[in-house]
């Protein structure tokens, strides 16, 4: 359960950044979601897991935290600046 964990607080920091980003822009606030939010809604919602039953949880895990640190990494590249917190 701690990868699950790990893997929640992760997606809550990325889109903690999204929204902290688009806040501090100087970009007045609107009800119509933003071109960002849009793509990581699209990105997230389109995430289909098909599994083994006997597959251990680690192994159908990994992939995805190995994709969302790189999705990370991508954005975010000096954690200082993102505001990232060991």
């Amino acid at each position: 359960m701690t990868i699950v964990r790990q893997l929640i607080q992760i997606f809550l920091i990325a889109l903690i950044y999204i929204i902290s980003n688009v806040q501090t822009n100087g970009v007045p606030e609107s009800a119509d979601p933003t071109n960002q939010e849009l793509a990581l809604l699209d990105w997230s919602s389109g995430i289909q897991i098909f599994y083994c039953t006997d597959a251990p949880f680690e192994i159908l895990v990994e992939p995805f935290k190995q994709a969302l640190i790189q999705a990370l990494n991508k954005f975010c590249r000096n954690a200082t600046a993102c505001r990232l917190v060991k």
